[in-house]
């Protein structure tokens, strides 16, 4: 009898978590000329960026179980943490403008990844307003930073695809045919079944 044949269709690998590191992680200030450690508070702190008056280090912290990101500005000298923005949305990767008066960060509070802003109080730290979205032509922003006089942004356009593929699979141990796209596109397409017929 031939071969008895059936078609699998398998998605493409997910997206990528934002932020490096899976574990707990933390910050430390070291002294180039002592080598002497300051650890900065926080278990899950990540992508630090120093403001330029070297007052205040903005970090990405991450919740305990990874579900949440958002910007906390830690005080150089010592005292309180500033928590610059908290709530559902991941923002991450602070970057600051070279006056510091403004911090730079990447957010999904618009429903995508995108550059947001926030003005901050030079004396405190706390904002001085609510975040702004600020356009950029990218799908998906990451990892951005300013050039020293202000006037140039780089980062990082993120397009992930994720399209489901078909291959004929022979139960009789001949293995998988090449495979051949059933969708394509940058819409994310996952989890196919098959069915009986």
């Amino acid at each position: 009898p031939p071969p008895r044949r059936r078609s699998v269709a398998a998605p493409a690998a997910g997206p990528h978590p934002p932020t490096p590191g899976e574990g707990p992680s933390e910050l430390r200030i070291v002294a180039v000329d002592t080598g002497e450690t300051t650890r900065i508070p926080g278990e899950n702190s990540v992508l630090p960026a120093w403001s330029p008056n070297g007052r205040w280090i903005a970090y990405t912290d991450r919740s305990q179980d990874f579900t949440r990101l958002d910007i906390t500005l830690h005080p150089v000298d010592g005292g309180e943490p500033v928590h610059v923005t908290e709530g559902p949305a991941h923002d991450w990767s602070p970057a600051w403008s070279p006056e510091g008066e403004i911090l730079y960060f990447v957010s999904n509070q618009s429903g995508t990844m995108n550059l947001w802003r926030v003005r901050l109080d030079p004396e405190s730290g706390r904002p001085l307003g609510p975040p702004e979205d600020v356009t950029s032509p990218g799908a998906t922003v990451a990892h951005p930073t300013i050039s020293g006089d202000g006037s140039l942004f780089a980062y990082s356009s993120v397009l992930h695809t994720q399209n489901i593929e078909i291959a004929t699979l022979d139960l009789d141990g001949a293995g998988l045919s090449a495979s051949q796209p059933l969708t394509s596109g940058s819409r994310r397409w996952s989890c196919p079944d098959i069915s009986d017929d």
